[in-house]
């Protein structure tokens, strides 16, 4: 079977899944894990050469970073179409597999019509902290109390 132009519908059977660039283990009972990490090592490859060598963050955002800095100049706009991509990749990101960095990629996608340096310099923490934490794989569990 065929679905348009993209290719011959595939199906799988098992414990474990792939589906749009995740991989959803069922192997163990009670729980899924969502591995996305080849999606994050992707996304670092093509912000590596924007990353600072070194540095390293504790979390994705700082007492600073939901402050909104207008005096700060706007990107060129190659950097600006980067910003926004890349926004947009953390978004997928975030609402697969990446709940830890939910809060900096809200605050981010609503600064992606203007985007400054402050803003690229909020990116640069996230993807920093992405860059430490690219091996994490979102776990989920039923534990019979019914709470999340």
């Amino acid at each position: 079977m065929s679905y348009g132009a993209i290719g011959e519908v595939k199906t799988t059977r098992g414990k474990v899944h792939e589906y749009l660039g995740m991989k959803l283990d069922y192997t163990v009972s009670g729980q899924v894990s969502i591995n996305i990490v080849n999606y994050v090592k992707l996304m670092l490859v093509g912000f590596e050469g924007h990353l600072p060598k070194a540095s390293r963050v504790t979390s994705p955002w700082n007492e600073n970073f939901f402050k909104v800095q207008k005096q700060s100049p706007l990107l060129t706009q190659p950097c600006a179409e980067l910003f926004r991509t890349v926004v947009a990749h953390c978004l997928f990101l975030t609402k697969q597999a990446r709940p830890d960095i939910a809060p900096a990629i809200a605050y981010l996608t609503t600064r992606v019509r203007a985007p400054n340096q402050d803003k690229w310099d909020k990116l640069v923490r996230v993807m920093l902290f992405l860059r430490q934490t690219e091996s994490e794989v979102l776990t989920l569990r039923a534990d019979g109390t019914g709470n999340l």
